[in-house]
């Protein structure tokens, strides 16, 4: 027998190499209720198996040290690496994805909620409010509370959601004061959790009171020393950037340019270069950040050249008596309060899309300036006590016969 068949027969008689599977036991919850997932997604390189109703299952692997994953529609995945001669059973908390920001953006800011701890009927059936108010709700009622009321929100059909400021003197006697103040770690756990629940949030920075601002000033070197500070912190200033925050100067405000400008800046540099607006009073509407006595466009110019991305605009409160009511040009007659909300946002989108009146070119990023229908429905429903339901779809009507996708104040599914 020659050496290479002494060899190869040697070799072939080696036993075969085998295989020793161990099993391992994975168990997955919920990182919210700690509840056990159904239908999870559990592999390694060469595997996969998944969940039962338990929340358990099984796998066998042969390497001692391997990269084991779970996942699920609506859940972050999850990748560990076990050591088998560590132990055998794996256990995973799986946080809730975020919803992805949209598109199109629907909201409203009053809704008829039952039993709502706070508002002008609180712990009563027809009791409404206002959905900004969340935080205080929270605070005063316990977050379970606050975050039935914007999971209910988001079962309406809203994806946006108004919040702040941060400082507020509470709304109509019948919301508490608000101050966040020295709780940056906590306001950003809060904002986290909103935007687990709902894609974006619209973030008012300014207070409408003093020594913030008296009416015609802004007190800037407080503003930046405490309110600033809250909201750069590290998780909040991610969801700014994540585009789920997204910062409004103040509710219903105007001033002369020269106050403007500072406030522009110290917007851009808290929420970045178009990723804040503006939002309008009415009675009768003020379509410029500018003063009344000021031009028009020179406002708007200066509000894009400093960093601008939007405007929310708030129409005429649906139930608006006449007699607050602008005149048609055409019929001489007051025009009803859906349809100058119509004419408004057709006005002002021709302006800032198409150049129309007057050229006002584009923002900062190249785009030109979004509008946002904003806030119609809320005075119809909170302070006239009709029906939130009713207002919200007239206003998203007019928002879809205007050619608006997006509608911040008119919930068409209820």
């Amino acid at each position: 027998m020659s050496w290479w068949s002494k060899l190869f027969k040697k070799r072939s008689a080696d036993p075969p190499f085998e295989l020793h599977y161990r099993t391992v036991i994975v168990y997955v919850h919920d990182g919210k209720t700690s509840g056990p997932l159904e239908g999870v997604r559990i592999s390694t390189r060469s595997t996969a198996t998944s969940t039962r109703s338990d929340g358990r299952a099984e796998l066998l692997s042969a390497d001692p040290v391997f990269d084991l994953t779970a996942s699920i529609d609506g859940y972050k995945p999850q990748t560990k690496t076990v050591d088998l001669d560590a132990g055998a059973v794996v256990t995973f908390h799986l946080a809730p994805a975020k919803p992805e920001v949209p598109d199109v953006l629907k909201g409203q800011l009053v809704i008829a909620y039952q039993n709502a701890p706070m508002g002008p009927a609180p712990g009563q059936p027809h009791n409404i409010v206002f959905i900004d108010q969340t935080d205080v709700i929270g605070q005063h009622h316990g977050w379970p509370k606050a975050f039935e009321i914007i999971d209910h929100y988001v079962a309406l059909g809203a994806n946006a959601k108004a919040e702040g400021p941060i400082v507020a003197a509470g709304y109509d006697g019948e919301y508490p004061p608000t101050d966040w103040r020295g709780q940056a770690d906590e306001y950003a756990a809060y904002l986290e959790e909103v935007t687990n629940r709902i894609a974006v949030v619209f973030l008012f920075f300014c207070p409408d009171i003093r020594p913030y601002w008296n009416g015609y000033e802004y007190n800037i070197p407080l503003l930046r020393a405490e309110i600033v500070p809250v909201l750069m912190h590290p998780t909040i200033q991610r969801l700014i950037k994540e585009g789920r925050i997204k910062g409004v100067t103040q509710w219903e405000q105007y001033t002369y340019i020269d106050e403007m400008v500072p406030l522009y800046d110290l917007m851009t540099e808290v929420f970045g270069p178009c990723n804040w607006g503006w939002h309008n009073p009415v009675w009768p509407a003020h379509l410029s950040p500018g003063m009344g006595n000021e031009d028009e466009k020179l406002c708007w110019v200066v509000a894009r050249d400093h960093g601008i991305g939007f405007m929310l605009l708030q129409g005429d409160p649906v139930q608006l008596p006449a007699s607050f009511r602008p005149l048609d040009p055409l019929t001489h007659e007051p025009r009803a309060p859906i349809e100058q909300l119509m004419y408004d946002a057709a006005d002002m989108r021709g302006r800032f899309e198409r150049g129309e009146h007057w050229n006002l070119g584009m923002r900062l990023d190249g785009k030109p300036i979004t509008l946002y229908i904003f806030e119609s429905e809320a005075y119809h429903s909170y302070h006239l006590k009709q029906n939130a339901t009713e207002a919200g779809a007239l206003v998203r009507a007019a928002a879809t016969a205007a050619g608006f996708a997006d509608c911040l104040d008119g919930l068409a599914k209820r």
